[in-house]
Parts: structure tokens; sequence; C-alpha cells
């Protein structure tokens, strides 16, 4: 087993089986010429995302919990945006890539894709952690969740901490005016479940530009 699939089989997690993907995950469209086409479960016409489809999708279609991805361009969050699920992928080295194919290793993340934001945030403690058969995990702090243990609600724990919403405002207008509105509308939708206590925050990125 991979370090991760692992840890979850110790704490009692069962492997249902392994989900569909394109070869090497190099491909934004889900096909696999070897294994068949992986679907949208929403709507079959349409794609799953890329090369984590299979976690998104089973996710997704309420087959399993979470589902384990790997991402480095994106592999792991557009299945599970498009698939309606939540997809995390960790700083690079919280989670072991021991027993993974990792197409570029320095850009490579292991990450879950669940159901929902605590059912991702309880397998992300499950697969964190320092490994040492992986050096690049050995520099970490442990794991924390810190909901587990509190009465707050995650809305009043966030609310009290302010969340701060990181916003590129050089590309953000570089977009259709649909998807601009429906940016602005996530923004002001958080901010009013949050109730006002959000802060905007500028984000600068010098070197994107560079001809």
């Amino acid at each position: 087993d991979s370090a991760t699939v692992g840890r979850l089989k110790k704490l009692g997690a069962l492997v249902m089986g392994k989900t569909n993907q394109t070869p090497l995950g190099m491909s934004l469209t889900a096909i696999n010429p070897y294994h068949g086409v992986c679907r949208n479960p929403y709507d079959p016409s349409r794609i799953p995302g890329d090369s984590s489809a299979g976690s998104g999708a089973a996710v997704g279609a309420g087959l399993v919990p979470f589902a384990l991805g790997s991402d480095f361009a994106g592999s792991i969050r557009e299945p599970a945006a498009v698939c309606g699920s939540i997809g995390l992928v960790p700083t690079f080295g919280r989670i072991a890539g021991r027993g993974e194919q990792d197409v570029v290793w320095t850009l490579g993340h292991i990450g879950p894709i669940a159901a929902s934001v605590f059912d991702t945030s309880v397998v992300y403690a499950a697969i964190a952690g320092p490994d040492l058969q992986d050096l690049r995990t050995l520099t970490q702090p442990p794991p924390a969740v810190p909901l587990w243990n509190q009465k707050q609600t995650i809305k009043e724990e966030i609310m009290e901490r302010k969340l701060r919403i990181g916003v590129f405002w050089d590309w953000f207008h570089d977009a259709e005016e649909e998807v601009i509105d429906l940016c602005w509308d996530a923004i002001d939708r958080l901010n009013a479940t949050l109730e006002g206590t959000t802060q905007l925050v500028n984000i600068s990125i010098p070197y994107l530009n560079l001809q």
C-alpha cells in the first residue's frame, strides 16, 4: 500500500476500489483509452474534471464519502469543483508521497476529495504527518483540526478569526462578464454568511507577467 492508503486502513477505512483517470493525468478531458470515459455525475454529457476525475465523480455521485487525488496543476481542485465536492491540496510535504506515481514529484500533492469541509478535514488529518521514508515530510508540526474538540461551530470560529479572502485584482476582471459576476456573488455571499467579518486582501504576484 501507499503511505496514505496504509494510514487510512489502520484507522479502519475500507478501500472500495481504484478510480479512473487519464493516463499519467496529462489531459483535461478524463478520457482514458484503456479503461473508458469518466462522466460527470450531474451531467453525463460533461467532463468530471481532469486527472483525478474518477475520485471527484465517485464522491459527487455519492458512491464513497471521500477519495484521494493527486494534484500538481489543478487535478484535485478541478474535479472537486465540477462534481460538487470539496477538494484540498495540502502544503507541499504535508502528506507522504511514498507509493504514489508522481509525474512531477516536486509539484505533486496527494490530497482528499470529500462531500463536506468537515469530512475533508478528517481525511486530511488522517493522512497528514511525517513519514520516515519520505524526507519531504519530516519537518512539519502535527496536523491540527481544532473544531473536533470545541463547542464552537465552523462559522463561529471563522468569524472569530476574521477570515481573509485573497483576490488577485490584476486578473480578476480578465474573464467573461458572467464569470466575473459569479465571482463577485461568491465573495458577497461568503461575507454575508459570516456577517460582514471577512476582509478582502489584494494578492500581488509580481513575476507572473514576465515576458
